[in-house]
C-alpha cells in the first residue's frame, strides 16, 4: 500500500511495513543494528543533512521557544505510515513511568492509529488485537509466553475490525498487534521500545533475545504490561476515538482526530479542501507541525513563497512560520497534521 500510494510502477510487499515521517529517532530493527541512519529522516533540500541535526542546531526556530524550554531540542513526537502485509508480533510498549524506570527514558510509547484503508489478505479483512480479555493475569501471560502458545495469546486479546476513518488510542502498557491488511498513520511518543511475546514473526523470521525483551531480560520485560482486563465494550470505550469537525469554511473543513483531551502526548487533525478551494491560515500557535499529504495535489503557501505538494509528500513546518495556507488543484486535497506534546 505504501508503494501504491506513492504511485510506484509495480507496487509490491517487502519486509519493512513502516515509513517514519520527520523522524529524529533511531530505529531498533533486529539484524540492522549497524545501520547508522536507521529510522532517521533527511531533508529534501539538503539530502546530506538529517532533520535531527537541523533541529539540534536551531531548537527555538524549529520547535518553538516554549517547546524548547520544556522538551529541549527534541520534537517529543514520532509519526509513521504503516502498511502491514502480515500480522505484526504481539507486543507492548512501556508507559512513561515504566520507561523512566526501566529504560531511563523521558518518553514512553503511547501511540494512536488513524486508519486510512486496507485490503483483504488470505480471506480476512484488516483487524487489530488489543487489550486483555477478562481472566488474564501476569502469571498466566508469562506461562503462555514461555510455552510459546501463540494461539493462546491471540485468544487472550480482543479482535477488532477497524474501518477507514477509525481512530484508536493505544496507551503504553496495553498489549496489541496490528493485523494484516491495515493501512494507517501512526502517531506516538518518540521511542522504539517494543517488547514482543513471540520468538518469531508469523512468516517465520526468528527474533533475537534483544528484539524480544529490549535488554530487560525475560523477567523484567513483563513489568511493561498492564494487566487490567476489559470486556470488548470496555476496551472500545477506552481505545476508540471519534473525529469531529473543528472548523469549516468555503470549500474546506478541519476535522479534529486526536485532541489533548484524549492524551497529552500528541494531537492530530486533518484539513480537507474541495477542488479549487483555498484553506485557512493554518497555525500551530508558535510550535512546529508534521504534515502528510494523504491525497490530491495543490500548493502550500507561506509568506510570499509557495511549493507544489501532492499525495505522498511529507512536510516539517518549523515553528518560525506563523502559518501556512493550502490551496487545492485538480481535485480535492487532504492533509493530516500531527502536533507535539501539550505544554501544560
Amino acid at each position: 500500500m505504501l508503494e501504491r500510494w506513492r504511485s510506484a510502477a509495480a507496487p509490491s510487499d517487502g519486509r519493512f511495513p513502516e515509513e517514519w515521517v520527520a523522524s529524529v529517532v533511531k530505529a531498533r530493527n533486529p539484524g540492522r543494528e549497524d545501520e547508522v541512519h536507521e529510522g532517521l529522516t533527511f531533508r529534501e533540500d539538503q539530502p546530506d543533512q538529517a532533520l535531527r541535526n537541523y533541529i539540534e542546531a536551531n531548537p527555538e526556530e524549529a520547535l518553538g521557544a516554549a517547546h524548547a524550554a520544556k522538551y529541549g531540542a527534541h520534537p517529543g513526537l514520532l509519526v509513521k505510515l504503516l502498511d502491514a502485509a502480515e500480522r505484526l508480533a504481539i507486543q507492548v510498549h512501556p508507559d512513561k513511568p515504566t520507561a523512566e524506570k526501566l529504560f531511563q527514558s523521558a518518553y514512553g510509547k503511547t501511540e494512536a492509529w488513524y486508519f486510512l484503508g486496507g485490503r483483504n489478505i488470505a480471506g480476512e479483512d484488516p483487524y487489530v488485537l488489543c487489550g486483555f480479555k477478562p481472566g488474564m493475569t501476569r502469571e498466566k501471560w508469562e506461562r503462555l509466553f514461555h510455552a510459546q502458545d501463540i494461539e493462546g495469546m491471540i485468544q487472550s486479546l480482543h479482535k477488532v475490525y477497524p474501518k477507514p476513518g477509525d481512530i484508536m488510542l493505544i496507551r503504553g502498557g496495553i498489549p496489541h498487534a496490528i493485523g494484516p491488511g491495515n493501512w494507517m498513520v501512526e502517531i506516538q511518543e518518540p521511542t522504539d521500545f517494543t517488547i514482543r511475546t513471540e520468538r518469531a514473526t508469523p512468516s517465520g523470521l526468528a527474533l533475537t533475545d534483544q528484539a524480544i525483551h529490549q535488554g530487560l531480560g525475560y523477567e523484567r520485560m513483563f513489568d511493561c504490561f498492564h494487566y487490567d482486563t476489559y470486556t470488548e465494550e470496555e476496551m472500545l470505550r477506552l481505545c476508540k476515538l471519534t473525529a469531529s469537525v473543528a472548523e469549516r469554511g468555503q470549500g474546506w473543513q478541519i476535522k479534529q482526530l486526536i485532541s489533548y483531551n484524549d492524551t497529552p502526548y500528541f494531537s492530530m487533525d486533518q484539513l480537507e479542501l474541495e477542488n479549487g478551494a483555498i484553506g485557512p491560515a493554518w497555525t500551530a500557535n508558535g510550535r512546529f507541525a508534521v504534515m502528510i499529504v494523504l491525497g490530491g495535489s495543490g500548493y502550500v503557501h507561506w509568506g510570499d513563497r509557495k511549493k507544489k505538494v501532492e499525495q505522498g509528500d511529507q512536510l516539517f513546518i518549523p515553528a518560525e512560520l506563523p502559518a501556512v495556507v493550502f490551496a487545492s488543484e485538480d481535485g480535492p486535497l487532504q492533509i493530516v497534521r500531527c502536533l507535539p506534546p501539550a505544554l501544560s
